[in-house]
């Protein structure tokens, strides 16, 4: 066969390389995206964000007015600007966020009056608030048991398949025969369902805490007039805490990902090359009659080259959501359990070590 084999294998070793810095390059992008926050200078950040939001009678526009003014809170805490805050969520009728607005901007009166009308409020029931956290209760537990379901297959079929590929590989290289492609779908496939498996259990456990917040709210009659459970959640400090919980098993779930994306580049690579000195021991046995301008060896040549390629992509995927779940994980730590007005994730039960529940200030616990 004309084609020239030996020029194949040393591009193919360029575009590896090549393939190894843009997963790094990648790697130093998400980690650096997730870490940092970048802040204007205040006076811009005033003109910009302040300046240019304004009052409206209509709910879309104050809900970007909102999140203008909290763009700029998350980095200059101007009391003035969130008395404009606490003004859109009086007005939306959501009294909690207004009270903590208010008390934000140093408004006490302000917030006595808002505590009042939140008291009112809620002896006025709270049905619609109950059912949601119901509702949402039952999702996210659905979505637990499937998640942990497929988490577990893919971590007791994952090291079987890696381990029976692995036995392949060795006694081939000892001497003996076997497929080239069971050894390695084997070994690959199984790495990659113990990278999904570890992320699926880390998703998981999330989402089992997170529904056990929600079932207190319904189950302790919780309510809080003008707001979602979500919102409630969130802006009440009663987030950040799960999040804080579950950090260090989060990013041991991020790192096991991104240490496994290695050995299944490594394989990938291996296998590159086994495949191709398989190819050229195969074609040596071939007539090689065949003309330069018979296009079917190329053709073959690149579908190879795609299909190996495609080895790649789990190893890839593996190292990026691992950094993301790892630098994520880093920024949970440093979570407190004090209410915020200015992000939807956080919050904060206070847990016992001893017994592993949750003591929410609130009045509740899960």
């Amino acid at each position: 066969m004309e084609f020239p084999w030996d020029f194949r294998i040393e591009e193919a070793s360029l575009n590896l390389i090549n393939t190894k810095y843009s997963v790094l390059l990648l790697l130093v992008i998400f980690l650096t995206s997730s870490i940092s926050a970048r802040c204007m200078p205040e006076e811009k950040s005033y003109k910009h964000y302040v300046e240019k939001s304004t009052f409206s009678s209509t709910k879309k526009e104050n809900l970007k007015t909102i999140a203008k003014l909290k763009k700029h809170l998350k980095c200059y805490p101007d009391k003035k600007v969130f008395f404009k805050l606490a003004v859109i969520y009086e007005f939306q009728k959501k009294y909690y966020l207004a009270g903590l607005a208010y008390k934000k901007a140093g408004k006490n009166d302000e917030y006595n009056r808002i505590q009042q009308i939140i008291i009112q409020k809620k002896n006025t029931g709270g049905e619609f608030f109950l059912k949601l956290a119901k509702d949402k209760s039952e999702k996210l537990y659905k979505q637990y048991k499937t998640k942990k379901a497929f988490s577990t297959a893919f971590l007791i079929i994952g090291p079987i398949a890696f381990a029976t590929g692995l036995s392949l590989f060795i006694h081939d290289e000892a001497g003996g025969t076997n497929s080239i492609t069971a050894q390695y779908v084997l070994m690959l496939g199984g790495l990659t369902m113990i990278s999904g498996g570890a992320m699926l259990n880390a998703h998981a456990e999330k989402d089992r805490l997170f529904s056990n917040a929600y079932r207190s709210l319904h189950e302790n009659n919780f309510s809080e007039p003008g707001l979602t459970p979500t919102e409630f959640l969130a802006s009440s400090g009663n987030k950040n805490l799960i999040l804080k919980h579950i950090s260090s098993k989060h990013f041991a779930c991020g790192l096991a990902m991104a240490a496994i994306a290695w050995p299944i580049i490594g394989f990938g690579i291996y296998s590159y090359f086994d495949t191709a000195n398989y190819r050229i021991e195969k074609d040596d046995g071939e007539d090689p009659s065949s003309s330069l301008m018979n296009i079917e060896p190329i053709i073959n040549f690149l579908l190879y080259f795609f299909v190996q390629s495609a080895v790649f992509v789990p190893a890839i995927s593996s190292l990026i959501i691992g950094a993301r779940m790892m630098a994520r994980s880093s920024k949970w730590e440093n979570f407190t359990n004090e209410p915020t007005l200015l992000t939807l994730k956080s919050i904060s039960p206070m847990i016992n070590p001893i017994t592993k529940t949750y003591g929410i200030s609130m009045g509740f616990s899960f």
